[in-house]
């Protein structure tokens, strides 16, 4: 990839970035146009949450049924609320 191509992607990116003021709509703005800048047909975004420390989706493009699954990280679910806490919810 060129470097006037490179700086065309990022400027890109900056204005889906900056396209609105909810996160959410920046976000699957910019992975719709960075996948097809790319050539990508699926993807998603990682955000990690700063009162939990846990990531979460927060935007994704044509993801596959397998892969649109909640993730369970360690800690989560039955399993790993009784490890943490001892308790059986």
């Amino acid at each position: 990839m060129n470097a006037e191509r490179e700086l065309g992607i990022v400027n890109a990116v900056a204005e889906a970035l900056n396209s609105s003021a909810d996160v959410r709509l920046a976000l699957e703005r910019t992975l719709t146009l960075v996948a097809t800048m790319l050539g990508l047909r699926t993807g998603w975004v990682w955000l990690l949450d700063d009162q939990t420390r846990r990531f979460y989706a927060a935007a994704e493009r044509e993801l596959p049924p397998y892969l649109q699954e909640r993730c369970v990280w360690p800690g989560e679910g039955a399993a790993g609320a009784s490890t943490i806490s001892a308790t059986v919810r």
